[in-house]
């Protein structure tokens, strides 16, 4: 194998270690390039994903603060428009017999009731 690259001519022996070399060094680069866009495109994507998760976090803590509120104005107009204190009590109560006519169970015809709110 080496006879015959002794063989040949100078300019043929130049051009055959500068390919070599020229294979060799665009690998490594092709390597390198891939392994930093690799690790360019895992650091966008974790911080897309820490952005919407915040996102979501702010959402879901506004929803629950709005949940919270809603509940709180409801209670009291509870309280503010019935005589005596609210007491959780069990079972059902007899409703005005509108239109389900009947009686419910916390105001939610066919489910378990969370609780029933009456006045003592």
């Amino acid at each position: 194998m080496f006879a015959r690259y002794r063989n040949q001519s100078i300019a043929q022996q130049i051009v055959q270690v500068a390919c070599i070399l020229l294979l060799i060094i665009f690998a490594a680069m092709t390597i390198v390039v891939t392994q930093l866009a690799e690790l360019s495109a895992l650091r966008n994507t974790e911080q897309s994903l820490t952005a919407q998760v915040n996102s979501m976090k702010s959402q879901l803590d506004a929803y629950f603060e709005n949940v919270n509120e809603r509940g709180e104005r409801s209670s009291n107009m509870c309280r503010k428009y019935l005589p005596g204190d609210i007491a959780v009590g069990s079972g059902t109560i007899q409703t005005g017999g509108g239109r389900g006519g009947g009686s419910r169970k916390s105001g939610r015809a066919g489910k378990k009731p969370v609780a029933v709110c009456c006045c003592i």
